[in-house]
């Protein structure tokens, strides 16, 4: 039973888990005004902040994870009305330079741990090649895919969204965060955020006594947060859940006294929620009490 998991629950790695949010949400604000300083909008670090703990409030309650992104534009705007379209691109550059970190450690967890994947692929009788040639078609998928729909996405799109788009990436060439030095520090940034999160997680299924390896964290996690993206759900309820059930199972997580893996995954899941419902209180707080124009005031 899920009680029995939750009764003998070790507080130190608990707590150690609660305490990791903290630090990458610091991180992801310090991030953001990074981005936004190198755009030309410099903004004080402790309203960056807050607009990050209001957006993380509303990833917890919208549609997949990126409902604060919509609030942290409109309070950007606030802040910088005369140059919306750049400002709105500070956040888009946000996103994508989480994504990019989320794949790159997806992929270094796919070779690093490749026997975690051979029991999950030959599960659904996809067969495996050689890792030399999986890398080979997976680094033909990297790029190949992402320039096809690029391009017939663009020649699609509607004229005005083109044209508005052009204006985004002019106020990006314009800028300095382009420069090598800028897209390293940014990209390190977003890694270690993930990294953060995952450690989280890790000290999470430590404290129910789950026998998993870092690793396998590692190749777990981007597939739990790709999927949160996917705004079909509220905060991913039901999909989290469904993959770490199919995870557990096929790789053969189980928890102290040879708990079945199902019901570790709920239990993972259960307190993964709450930690994230947690430290989605704060941004409630400073919504409700803080208003946009008010908040962005400057420093």
């Amino acid at each position: 039973m899920i009680a029995s998991q939750l009764v003998d629950i070790k507080l130190a790695w608990l707590a150690a888990a609660l305490l990791m949010p903290a630090f990458a949400l610091a991180l992801l604000g310090m991030r953001w005004a990074g981005v936004l300083r190198l755009l030309g909008l410099p903004t004080a670090l402790s309203t960056v902040y807050k607009v990050t703990l209001a957006g993380q409030f509303f990833n917890s309650f919208l549609p997949g994870s990126t409902g604060g992104d919509i609030y942290k534009i409109s309070a950007i705007w606030a802040r910088h009305p005369e140059q919306r379209a750049l400002a709105a691109t500070s956040v888009i550059i946000d996103r994508l330079f989480a994504i990019s970190a989320l794949f790159c450690i997806a992929g270094f967890s796919f070779f690093a741990n490749f026997s975690t994947w051979v029991p999950i692929l030959s599960k659904y009788e996809i067969r495996i090649p050689q890792p030399s040639m999986l890398m080979f078609f997976v680094l033909i998928l990297v790029v190949a895919v992402p320039a096809l729909l690029l391009y017939f996405r663009v020649n699609l799109l509607p004229k005005a969204f083109v044209e508005r788009l052009a204006v985004y990436m002019e106020a990006i060439r314009k800028s300095n965060i382009h420069s090598l030095r800028s897209v390293l520090g940014l990209g390190a940034a977003s890694a270690v955020v993930h990294l953060i999160y995952f450690s989280g997680a890790f000290f999470l299924a430590k404290s129910i006594g789950l026998n998993i390896t870092y690793l396998q964290i590692l190749a777990l996690m981007p597939l739990l947060m790709l999927a949160v993206l996917l705004p079909i759900t509220i905060n991913g309820h039901g999909i989290r859940e469904a993959i770490l059930i199919s995870f557990f199972s096929v790789v053969g997580i189980h928890g102290q006294h040879a708990s079945s893996g199902p019901e570790m995954a709920i239990t993972f899941s259960l307190l993964y929620v709450s930690s994230d419902f947690l430290w989605c209180i704060p941004g409630g707080v400073v919504f409700l009490f803080f208003k946009p124009k008010a908040l962005l005031k400057q420093p």
